[in-house]
Protein backbone atom coordinates (compact mmCIF):
# COMPACT_ATOMS: atom_id res chain seq x y z
CA UNK A 1 0.00 0.00 0.00
CA UNK A 2 2.56 2.56 -1.09
CA UNK A 3 2.36 5.20 -3.80
CA UNK A 4 4.23 4.97 -7.09
CA UNK A 5 6.34 7.47 -9.01
CA UNK A 6 3.81 7.91 -11.81
CA UNK A 7 0.56 7.13 -9.93
CA UNK A 8 0.86 8.87 -6.57
CA UNK A 9 -2.94 8.87 -6.09
CA UNK A 10 -2.82 5.09 -5.56
CA UNK A 11 -1.13 5.64 -2.22
CA UNK A 12 -2.93 3.58 0.47
CA UNK A 13 -5.36 2.11 -2.09
CA UNK A 14 -5.63 -1.67 -2.44
CA UNK A 15 -7.17 -3.90 -5.10
CA UNK A 16 -9.94 -5.25 -2.86
CA UNK A 17 -10.68 -5.19 0.84
CA UNK A 18 -14.05 -6.14 2.34
CA UNK A 19 -12.89 -6.42 5.92
CA UNK A 20 -11.76 -2.92 6.87
CA UNK A 21 -13.79 0.05 5.56
CA UNK A 22 -10.98 2.39 6.56
CA UNK A 23 -8.80 0.93 3.83
CA UNK A 24 -9.63 2.34 0.42
CA UNK A 25 -10.06 -0.09 -2.45
CA UNK A 26 -10.55 0.13 -6.19
CA UNK A 27 -14.21 0.07 -7.16
CA UNK A 28 -15.59 -2.62 -9.49
CA UNK A 29 -15.49 -0.54 -12.74
CA UNK A 30 -11.84 0.35 -12.06
CA UNK A 31 -10.94 -3.29 -11.50
CA UNK A 32 -12.73 -4.31 -14.70
CA UNK A 33 -10.84 -1.70 -16.73
CA UNK A 34 -7.53 -3.03 -15.43
CA UNK A 35 -8.51 -6.66 -16.10
CA UNK A 36 -9.61 -5.87 -19.64
CA UNK A 37 -6.57 -3.73 -20.40
CA UNK A 38 -3.98 -4.98 -22.88
CA UNK A 39 -0.23 -4.91 -22.50
CA UNK A 40 1.67 -4.66 -25.78
CA UNK A 41 4.79 -6.83 -25.61
CA UNK A 42 7.53 -6.87 -28.23
CA UNK A 43 10.44 -9.27 -27.88
CA UNK A 44 13.81 -8.14 -29.14
CA UNK A 45 16.57 -10.69 -28.82
CA UNK A 46 20.12 -9.71 -27.97
CA UNK A 47 21.20 -11.22 -31.28
CA UNK A 48 18.81 -9.04 -33.34
CA UNK A 49 20.59 -6.87 -35.90
CA UNK A 50 20.71 -3.10 -35.56
CA UNK A 51 18.18 -2.49 -38.33
CA UNK A 52 15.60 -4.60 -36.46
CA UNK A 53 16.16 -2.54 -33.34
CA UNK A 54 15.77 0.65 -35.37
CA UNK A 55 12.56 -0.58 -37.03
CA UNK A 56 11.13 -1.34 -33.61
CA UNK A 57 12.15 2.10 -32.38
CA UNK A 58 10.28 3.70 -35.29
CA UNK A 59 7.12 1.69 -34.60
CA UNK A 60 7.17 2.57 -30.91
CA UNK A 61 7.68 6.25 -31.64
CA UNK A 62 3.96 6.93 -31.92
CA UNK A 63 2.97 8.22 -28.51
CA UNK A 64 3.99 11.13 -26.34
CA UNK A 65 6.26 13.71 -27.94
CA UNK A 66 6.96 12.49 -31.44
CA UNK A 67 10.57 12.71 -32.55
CA UNK A 68 11.62 14.54 -35.68
CA UNK A 69 12.96 12.65 -38.68
CA UNK A 70 16.47 13.76 -37.77
CA UNK A 71 16.16 12.68 -34.13
CA UNK A 72 15.18 9.22 -35.35
CA UNK A 73 17.98 9.29 -37.92
CA UNK A 74 20.46 10.22 -35.19
CA UNK A 75 19.38 7.15 -33.25
CA UNK A 76 20.37 4.72 -35.97
CA UNK A 77 23.59 6.61 -36.74
CA UNK A 78 24.66 6.23 -33.11
CA UNK A 79 23.71 2.54 -33.12
CA UNK A 80 25.71 1.98 -36.29
CA UNK A 81 28.76 4.10 -35.54
CA UNK A 82 28.96 6.39 -32.54
CA UNK A 83 32.29 7.86 -33.66
CA UNK A 84 30.69 8.94 -36.94
CA UNK A 85 27.94 10.69 -34.97
CA UNK A 86 30.58 12.45 -32.87
CA UNK A 87 32.16 13.78 -36.06
CA UNK A 88 28.80 15.06 -37.31
CA UNK A 89 28.17 16.74 -33.97
CA UNK A 90 31.60 18.39 -34.07
CA UNK A 91 30.78 19.72 -37.56
CA UNK A 92 27.51 21.16 -36.23
CA UNK A 93 29.47 23.41 -33.87
CA UNK A 94 31.23 25.20 -36.75
CA UNK A 95 30.66 28.94 -36.23
CA UNK A 96 30.65 29.84 -39.95
CA UNK A 97 28.04 27.13 -40.55
CA UNK A 98 25.81 28.38 -37.75
CA UNK A 99 26.12 32.01 -38.81
CA UNK A 100 25.06 31.16 -42.36
CA UNK A 101 22.05 29.24 -41.02
CA UNK A 102 20.32 31.37 -38.36
CA UNK A 103 17.55 29.08 -37.11
CA UNK A 104 15.16 29.13 -34.15
CA UNK A 105 15.95 27.65 -30.76
CA UNK A 106 13.23 25.07 -31.31
CA UNK A 107 14.84 24.00 -34.59
CA UNK A 108 18.18 23.66 -32.80
CA UNK A 109 16.56 21.49 -30.12
CA UNK A 110 15.07 19.29 -32.85
CA UNK A 111 18.56 18.71 -34.31
CA UNK A 112 18.06 20.84 -37.42
CA UNK A 113 21.80 21.55 -37.61
CA UNK A 114 22.56 17.82 -37.74
CA UNK A 115 19.97 17.43 -40.49
CA UNK A 116 21.61 20.18 -42.54
CA UNK A 117 24.92 18.32 -42.22
CA UNK A 118 23.33 15.04 -43.30
CA UNK A 119 21.83 16.88 -46.29
CA UNK A 120 25.26 18.37 -47.03
CA UNK A 121 26.94 14.95 -47.15
CA UNK A 122 24.14 13.14 -48.97
CA UNK A 123 23.82 15.88 -51.60
CA UNK A 124 27.51 15.39 -52.41
CA UNK A 125 27.79 11.60 -52.19
CA UNK A 126 24.29 10.13 -52.39
CA UNK A 127 23.07 8.23 -55.45
CA UNK A 128 20.01 10.06 -56.75
CA UNK A 129 18.83 6.92 -58.57
CA UNK A 130 18.35 5.30 -55.14
CA UNK A 131 15.68 7.84 -54.22
CA UNK A 132 12.26 6.30 -53.71
CA UNK A 133 9.05 8.03 -52.73
CA UNK A 134 10.25 9.75 -49.57
CA UNK A 135 13.08 12.25 -49.21
CA UNK A 136 13.66 11.60 -45.50
CA UNK A 137 13.88 7.86 -46.14
CA UNK A 138 16.42 8.59 -48.87
CA UNK A 139 18.46 10.78 -46.52
CA UNK A 140 18.50 8.10 -43.82
CA UNK A 141 19.38 5.21 -46.11
CA UNK A 142 22.00 7.27 -47.94
CA UNK A 143 23.85 8.53 -44.86
CA UNK A 144 24.03 4.97 -43.49
CA UNK A 145 25.33 3.69 -46.82
CA UNK A 146 27.90 6.49 -47.00
CA UNK A 147 28.93 5.89 -43.40
CA UNK A 148 29.65 2.23 -44.18
CA UNK A 149 31.62 3.02 -47.34
CA UNK A 150 35.27 2.29 -46.58
CA UNK A 151 36.37 4.78 -49.24
CA UNK A 152 34.46 7.65 -47.63
CA UNK A 153 36.58 9.87 -45.40
CA UNK A 154 34.72 11.93 -42.82
CA UNK A 155 37.95 13.86 -42.19
CA UNK A 156 38.12 14.94 -45.84
CA UNK A 157 34.43 15.77 -45.80
CA UNK A 158 34.86 17.93 -42.72
CA UNK A 159 37.68 19.79 -44.45
CA UNK A 160 35.45 20.61 -47.44
CA UNK A 161 32.59 21.50 -45.08
CA UNK A 162 34.72 23.93 -43.06
CA UNK A 163 36.16 25.62 -46.16
CA UNK A 164 32.78 25.80 -47.86
CA UNK A 165 31.08 27.59 -44.99
CA UNK A 166 34.06 29.83 -44.40
CA UNK A 167 33.77 30.96 -48.02
CA UNK A 168 30.00 31.34 -47.74
CA UNK A 169 30.27 33.36 -44.55
CA UNK A 170 32.77 35.80 -46.06
CA UNK A 171 30.66 36.10 -49.25
CA UNK A 172 27.00 36.28 -48.24
CA UNK A 173 26.95 35.33 -44.55
CA UNK A 174 23.53 34.97 -42.96
CA UNK A 175 21.87 35.83 -46.29
CA UNK A 176 23.28 32.74 -48.01
CA UNK A 177 20.09 30.67 -47.87
CA UNK A 178 17.40 33.33 -47.43
CA UNK A 179 14.75 34.28 -49.99
CA UNK A 180 15.53 37.20 -52.27
CA UNK A 181 13.05 40.10 -52.43
CA UNK A 182 13.33 41.65 -55.89
CA UNK A 183 11.46 44.85 -55.00
CA UNK A 184 13.66 45.57 -51.99
CA UNK A 185 16.82 44.06 -53.51
CA UNK A 186 17.40 42.27 -50.22
CA UNK A 187 17.53 38.78 -48.77
CA UNK A 188 14.85 38.24 -46.15
CA UNK A 189 13.33 35.70 -43.80
CA UNK A 190 14.73 32.46 -42.42
CA UNK A 191 17.09 30.19 -44.37
CA UNK A 192 15.31 27.81 -46.74
CA UNK A 193 15.89 24.14 -47.48
CA UNK A 194 15.43 24.84 -51.20
CA UNK A 195 18.35 27.27 -51.31
CA UNK A 196 20.50 24.85 -49.33
CA UNK A 197 19.68 21.94 -51.66
CA UNK A 198 20.48 24.05 -54.73
CA UNK A 199 23.71 25.71 -53.59
CA UNK A 200 25.52 23.09 -51.51
CA UNK A 201 26.24 20.25 -53.98
CA UNK A 202 27.12 22.43 -56.98
CA UNK A 203 29.34 24.90 -55.13
CA UNK A 204 31.01 22.52 -52.64
CA UNK A 205 32.09 20.22 -55.47
CA UNK A 206 33.81 23.16 -57.15
CA UNK A 207 35.05 24.88 -54.02
CA UNK A 208 38.61 25.65 -55.15
CA UNK A 209 37.23 27.45 -58.18
CA UNK A 210 34.67 29.34 -56.11
CA UNK A 211 37.31 30.60 -53.72
CA UNK A 212 38.29 32.89 -56.61
CA UNK A 213 34.71 34.18 -57.05
CA UNK A 214 34.18 37.56 -55.37
CA UNK A 215 31.32 38.13 -52.88
CA UNK A 216 29.60 40.43 -55.37
CA UNK A 217 29.80 37.84 -58.14
CA UNK A 218 28.48 35.14 -55.83
CA UNK A 219 25.59 37.36 -54.72
CA UNK A 220 24.63 37.81 -58.36
CA UNK A 221 24.51 34.04 -58.75
CA UNK A 222 22.20 33.78 -55.76
CA UNK A 223 19.87 36.38 -57.27
CA UNK A 224 19.97 34.46 -60.55
CA UNK A 225 18.96 31.32 -58.67
CA UNK A 226 16.02 32.99 -56.94
CA UNK A 227 14.89 34.49 -60.26
CA UNK A 228 14.92 31.13 -62.04
CA UNK A 229 11.36 30.13 -63.06
CA UNK A 230 11.92 26.45 -62.27
CA UNK A 231 13.34 27.35 -58.86
CA UNK A 232 10.17 29.23 -57.96
CA UNK A 233 7.98 26.38 -59.23
CA UNK A 234 9.93 23.77 -57.24
CA UNK A 235 8.40 25.06 -53.98
CA UNK A 236 5.04 23.59 -54.99
CA UNK A 237 6.36 20.13 -55.84
CA UNK A 238 6.61 17.12 -53.58
CA UNK A 239 9.93 16.76 -51.77
CA UNK A 240 11.52 14.16 -54.05
CA UNK A 241 10.64 16.04 -57.26
CA UNK A 242 11.78 19.30 -55.70
CA UNK A 243 15.09 17.78 -54.67
CA UNK A 244 15.89 16.50 -58.15
CA UNK A 245 14.82 19.77 -59.77
CA UNK A 246 16.96 21.87 -57.44
CA UNK A 247 20.02 19.69 -58.04
CA UNK A 248 19.59 20.35 -61.75
CA UNK A 249 19.16 24.10 -61.25
CA UNK A 250 22.25 24.17 -59.04
CA UNK A 251 24.32 22.59 -61.78
CA UNK A 252 22.93 25.07 -64.31
CA UNK A 253 23.68 28.19 -62.27
CA UNK A 254 26.68 27.26 -60.15
CA UNK A 255 28.20 24.53 -62.30
CA UNK A 256 30.06 26.71 -64.78
CA UNK A 257 33.29 26.33 -62.83
CA UNK A 258 35.72 23.44 -63.00
CA UNK A 259 34.84 20.63 -60.60
CA UNK A 260 37.66 20.20 -58.13
CA UNK A 261 36.29 18.75 -54.86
Amino acid sequence: MVNTKFLPLLDKIVWENNEDEAIHQLDIPQRLRIKRGKIDVKILKATSDKNSKYDLFQRLNSGGTRLTEQEIRTCIIIMENENFYNELYAMSQNEDFRYCLPITERAKDEQAYLEFIVRFIVSRHGQIEDMGRGLHEYLTESIIKIMKDLEFSIANEKNVFDRFFQYLNTSTGENSFKLYNVEKDAFQGPPTISAFETIVPAVSKRLDAYLKVTPDEFRKKLIQMHSHDEYKAAYRRRSTDRYKTLLSIGEEIFGNNEEEN
